[in-house]
């Protein structure tokens, strides 16, 4: 990887504010973890990322993703 914030938060969403100040939160991990991307959660493991991070402002972490998306092989993976 080069040298990228793999831990940062999505952009500013627009649906949410049309401002642009509000983000959903969700860092690349989250969204692994909900579509379910062992290879990408390794990637991104090996890669520094805290695999328990929470979200803001909700606490919500990829392993909570996971299990809500019914991400079964992810859920095993981020278990281990």
């Amino acid at each position: 990887l080069r040298r990228v914030d793999v831990n940062a938060a999505t952009a500013p969403a627009l649906e949410l504010s049309p401002a642009g100040d509000m983000s959903t939160g969700l860092c690349p991990v989250h969204l692994a973890a909900a579509c379910g991307h062992v290879g990408a959660l390794a990637i991104l493991a090996g890669a520094g990322v805290d695999l328990s991070h929470g979200r803001s402002p909700d606490g919500a972490t990829p392993l909570d993703f996971a299990e809500d998306s019914g991400e079964t092989a992810a859920v095993a993976w981020l278990q281990e």
